[in-house]
């Protein structure tokens, strides 16, 4: 991939899907998107808010098509095996912050994140269940 003037990436297959295991697939690349667009939201809104925090981190779980599954076990093709869907069928999303902040900026800062997150967005939009818990540490 190449965008803009930065480095190129990859982004690819498993081996067993005829890539060479270079990079995280498309939809993994989007759980990495999510993660770093919900990452610089909070950064923004540190700012802007003047919230308080030392540290945080996210992860996110998606469960997706399940046609790799049903390729081994009845030997079909990739493409002789019908999709369930072309999105997540659901995703997870872990948000771990530590901060002293009073209760009622912590939920302000979890609403005006979920407000201003585009990927998100787009996960909703899909029409997937989508979890996302705030954790303090």
């Amino acid at each position: 991939m190449q965008i803009r003037d930065i480095p190129t990436f990859h982004l690819d297959e498993p081996t067993e899907l005829g890539g060479e295991n270079m990079g995280p697939t498309p939809l993994e690349n989007v759980l990495g998107s999510l993660c770093a667009c919900t990452s610089m939201i909070v950064y923004i809104l540190k700012r802007e808010m003047n919230f308080q925090f030392d540290d945080m981190r996210c992860e996110a779980d998606g469960v997706t098509d399940v046609r790799r599954v049903e390729m081994k076990r009845t030997g079909q093709k990739y493409t002789e095996v019908e999709p369930l869907a072309y999105h997540f069928h659901s995703v997870d999303m872990t948000i771990y912050i530590k901060t002293t902040e009073p209760e009622d900026r912590f939920e302000e800062m979890k609403r005006q994140v979920a407000r201003l997150c585009p990927v998100s967005k787009l996960i909703e939009d899909s029409g997937a269940p989508f979890k996302v818990t705030w954790i303090r540490e």
